[in-house]
């Protein structure tokens, strides 16, 4: 006799229902929220002469019985039609690319793309950032703003590149398309344990109807890829590797060290938010978790002046506030805490017991979004389960909120809870 927990059979029913499902509507709103400062600029980028045609079904490369929308596409100045398409470039806070191994290729490495749509049963032209929204969660199962979100310091104007397909014999040849007119999109993940391992956001089934186009994902080297790529793409590449390496990357660097929680920090104990249960699903009892919530707890944040992406924390003890009782560098990387005794997260240990960690940025949705829109997460593995810290701003820099997601062995859901602290 097998029992099977529920939550496995809530995970074995949504997955099979995948294949007719769709974006979700919490998701689109949260995409158009943080995607339409760029919106203009896509349209900017693409004022074209363009019409519309219809590709017979099945002519566009997949296996899937999907009858797909007509094709948006531009005409030059000496007649020639290029369908618009997206690439679709997500990176990672060690700015590492996430790709996919072609179901149909294998060995072979790319990222997700597709063309975008034209008007079709009543729905206006898809524009570029509708359509890396879309190819990306068809082909990933990734959710705008909810696994990543886009990268607003990526240049915009430079992302064009068209690429013949003359002579080829190919589906775009036979529906008179000289070629594609590729426009890249960057996504930054906002996934503290995708940040690490895609496999574990992404989905790879195909969504909407699609079929299957990649069998396994994994971060990689932009280099690297630009190296091993199909030869046919590799200018398309180059394209995306001068973006990330001349404004996106330098950007994104610029911003984490412009981060500031430079000073002392007071947790407003009124304002937290299911800390109890939390401490609870931690091994703490009930009633000494309770305990734990409402105890002072006060920090001090130095920014290191050797490295200006790392923290040294100062941590105070509850029953005497000048006295510090911890003292750690948050260094980004990986880097391991070695404690002995009694802690509240980590648990009791009789003996010197390591705890590996890993620090990072990444984008985060809730934070100021017009001075500091990234979070310093850092994920730690205990011995009680895989904690993620992340910390980030609100109110002008004058509260820092501190999110616990907490996955104990055995686990299917994860427990999460928010303090909130304030600039004292």
């Amino acid at each position: 006799r097998i029992i099977i927990p529920s939550c496995l059979i809530h995970i074995f029913i949504t997955i099979s229902s995948r294949g007719a499902s769709v974006v979700p509507i919490a998701s689109a709103f949260s995409f158009i929220s943080t995607t339409l400062p760029l919106i203009s600029s896509a349209k900017a980028a693409v004022q074209h002469t363009a019409t519309t045609i219809t590709m017979s079904s099945g002519s566009a490369p997949t296996t899937s019985n999907r009858k797909y929308p007509p094709s948006r596409f531009v005409i030059d100045s000496d007649g020639k039609k290029w369908r618009l398409c997206v690439g679709i470039a997500v990176v990672n806070s060690s700015n590492r690319l996430l790709v996919g191994e072609r179901s149909s290729v294998p060995g072979s490495w790319q990222c997700p793309q597709g063309g975008v749509d034209a008007a079709h049963d009543g729905n206006d032209d898809e524009t570029i950032n509708d359509a890396a929204a879309r190819e990306l969660y068809e082909e990933m199962g990734l959710v705008v703003g909810k696994h990543v979100l886009p990268d607003d310091d990526s240049t915009e104007n430079a992302t064009a590149f068209r690429y013949e397909t003359t002579g080829t014999n190919s589906w775009l040849t036979k529906n008179g398309f000289a070629g594609q007119e590729l426009h890249w999109r960057i996504f930054r993940c906002i996934d503290g344990r995708g940040d690490d391992d895609a496999s574990v956001i992404t989905d790879l089934s195909g969504q909407n109807g699609e079929s299957a186009e990649f069998t396994q994902v994994r971060w990689e080297d932009i280099d690297h890829v630009v190296t091993n790529v199909w030869e046919a793409k590799k200018k398309n590449y180059e394209v995306l590797q001068s973006i990330l390496q001349n404004s996106s990357i330098e950007a994104w660097n610029r911003k984490c060290i412009d981060l500031d929680f430079t000073g002392r920090w007071v947790r407003q104990n009124n304002f937290g938010v299911n800390l109890v249960n939390a401490l609870v699903a931690r091994g703490l009892t009930e009633e000494k978790a309770r305990v734990e919530s409402e105890k002072p707890y006060i920090q001090t944040w130095v920014r290191d002046e050797s490295d200006k992406t790392a923290w040294v924390v100062s941590t105070f003890d509850a029953d005497d506030e000048t006295t510090v009782r911890r003292k750690l560098k948050y260094a980004v990387g990986t880097w391991e805490e070695e404690y002995k005794g009694q802690a509240t997260i980590y648990g009791e240990a009789l003996k010197p017991t390591v705890v590996t960690r890993r620090t990072f940025y990444v984008p985060e949705p809730d934070a100021d979004r017009t001075t500091y829109a990234i979070a310093h997460v850092t994920l730690s593995q205990t011995p009680k389960g895989l904690e993620e810290s992340r910390r980030y701003l609100k109110n002008d820099g004058q509260q820092m909120i501190l999110r616990r997601t907490f996955w104990s062995a055995g686990d299917c859901e994860p427990a999460i809870s928010t303090e909130v602290f304030a600039r004292d």
